[in-house]
């Protein structure tokens, strides 16, 4: 059974479910934004396709593409705000 792992970074919270197949392992990224709930709020899936050896070191690389992520989104917002 795939491990599910769940974050939080800037406000987001984020879900990841590793997924082993074959030699290598990956995952799939979650993210929502601050206030919206993952029990009842549909997810955004982050892309992501990198695979590694075992499936903690995709969890592990998998959060720090989550982050990447919001990150750009956030800097994405920020800039959008000054422009107006």
């Amino acid at each position: 059974m795939p491990a599910k792992s769940e974050y939080e970074h800037r406000g987001w919270k984020i879900r990841i479910t590793g997924n082993t197949a074959g030699t290598g392992s990956s995952a799939m990224i979650e993210v929502w934004e601050p206030g919206q709930d993952p029990q009842n709020d549909a997810g955004i899936l982050v892309p992501f396709h990198k695979r590694v050896p075992t499936e903690r070191q995709a969890q592990a690389v998998a959060l720090q593409a989550a982050k990447k992520w919001i990150d750009r989104q956030a800097s994405a917002g920020t800039r959008k705000d000054q422009a107006k």
